[in-house]
């Protein structure tokens, strides 16, 4: 009898596993808010790397037993957390452009992470006659900021395509088949400071 309750309590424990670890926040997903969730931890970001869609949220929260901050690494000052203490509450921020953004904190110079929001180009495979939508934004950026937008075409180097201090997104029209790619960054020109280049976005343009 108590071998069959045992094995009962075990297959019990196996089946509630899966849902344990869909409710788990920190390793990166998603929590209840809707966040993209980062430990700082003691000396290291937790996860160090996160993608997050254009306008998402992160929230960097303190999970060790020091002081941290989670600081804009581009040098464009587009967040600072200032100093969060052990047991205080989470910081928060929302991604709206296209880049890669370095993250570290002031305190700690080896305590590195990255935000990464992808640029979104569409359809993936179309003909040259049709038109495709480039989205570097889910909002216009804030007054002294810029998304610079590459194209790469067939068999050619990158180009600028747009330097947007309005808007998110415009439609492309291609002039030949093939694949061309797209990539974006925040800039803020005053600062002559920049985010890293977005991670590449393709589109296959048939004849």
């Amino acid at each position: 009898m108590r071998r069959r309750s045992l094995q009962l309590l075990v297959m019990v424990l196996l089946l509630a596993l899966p849902n344990l670890a869909a409710a788990g926040g920190g390793d990166g997903g998603n929590g209840g808010d809707g966040a993209r969730h980062v430990d700082m931890d003691d000396d290291y970001f937790y996860p160090s790397t996160v993608k997050v869609a254009q306008g998402g949220t992160v929230s960097w929260d303190p999970a060790g037993d020091q002081t941290h901050t989670a600081t804009d690494g581009t040098g464009m000052d587009l967040f600072d957390s200032g100093l969060v203490d052990p047991g205080q509450p989470s910081y928060m921020f929302a991604f709206r452009a296209a880049s890669i953004y370095p993250v570290i904190c002031t305190l700690h110079v080896d305590m590195l992470g990255r935000v990464k929001v992808p640029l979104r180009a569409g359809p993936r495979d179309g003909t040259a006659s049709r038109r495709f939508d480039v989205t570097w934004a889910s909002a216009p950026p804030d007054d002294g900021y810029v998304s610079i937008v590459q194209v790469k075409r067939p068999g050619r180097a990158w180009k600028v395509w747009k330097r947007a201090a309005a808007g998110t997104g415009s439609r492309f029209k291609p002039t030949t088949s093939g694949t061309y790619r797209f990539r974006s960054r925040l800039s803020r020109p005053s600062l002559e400071a920049t985010a890293d280049w977005s991670d590449v976005a393709a589109i296959r343009v048939r004849r």
